[in-house]
């Protein structure tokens, strides 16, 4: 059994040899052709994509190796229990002049104040700082005496 028909075989030795020389370098260069349009061209294409892929890749690394030296320069963090939110309300409270006659941490999460005698507009000072960092209180018990306002704040 042949792979040439038989009609495709007289067609071609019909031919004279100048003929067939034409004809199969015609055919080698439609080959060449196909070869690279169908293969060779599209396979620079993906390799082209792929390098600017690692390119990207690559800079993306270098970026976030940055990150992660900037993040080890930095110093570890305090081992120490963070500190209680009523010590921090007290000492942001004295550190505007107010007297703190008792500062605790309740049980349920809540943190009582309760603030000596003051002028009134100081008091309302340190709420209003509070409120504005977030932290204001949920209930207020004022009481004015002779030496000034007295309030009893949580937090």
């Amino acid at each position: 059994m042949t792979l040439v028909p038989a009609s495709l075989s007289s067609a071609w030795q019909a031919r004279t040899p100048r003929e067939r020389q034409m004809l199969a370098l015609m055919f080698a260069a439609v080959a060449a052709f196909l070869y690279w349009f169908a293969l060779a061209a599209p396979l620079r294409a993906w390799a082209n994509a792929a390098e600017a892929r690692h390119a990207r890749a690559v800079a993306e690394q270098a970026a976030a190796l940055q990150v992660v030296d900037a993040l080890a320069a930095l110093p570890p963090a305090s081992a120490q229990a963070p500190r209680p939110r009523a010590e921090a309300l007290a000492e942001s409270a004295r550190a505007l002049g107010l007297t703190v006659r008792e500062a605790r941490d309740e049980a349920d999460g809540q943190a009582r104040l309760t603030l000596g005698p003051a002028a009134p507009d100081l008091v309302f000072a340190w709420i209003e700082q509070q409120r504005l960092a977030g932290t204001g209180p949920r209930g207020v018990s004022l009481s004015a005496g002779d030496a000034g306002l007295e309030a009893e704040l949580r937090f």
